[in-house]
């Protein structure tokens, strides 16, 4: 397991998985501190496959691999960030970028 993910936040992420639900909440937010590059996790398949908010240059809900995540070094888990309700999160996240 890589230093990104604890064991509790992947229960956390896979108690969620394939519940379609207004109450999922984004339990875990990676980032590049030196460029684009932002994901809010919501679910995890227990695979490979998170689901949740990323801003990759243009922000969207979509898919990304745990290994491709775990594979990029430079990213880090907000240690500060405080989990939120997944619509939440668009908002949120323009307000902390600005954009």
């Amino acid at each position: 397991m890589s230093d990104l993910f604890t064991q509790e936040d992947l229960d956390k992420l896979q108690s969620q998985s394939g519940v379609d639900s207004a109450d999922n909440k984004a339990w875990v937010k990676i980032f590049n501190p030196y460029g684009v590059g932002t994901w809010y996790l919501i679910d995890y398949d227990g695979d490979d496959t998170f689901f949740g908010y990323c801003d990759l240059g243009y922000p969207e809900y979509g898919s990304v691999a745990k290994s491709e995540l775990e594979s990029i070094d430079i990213l880090e888990k907000d240690e500060h960030y405080e989990p939120m309700l997944s619509g939440e999160i668009p908002a949120y996240h323009r307000k902390v970028t600005g954009s």
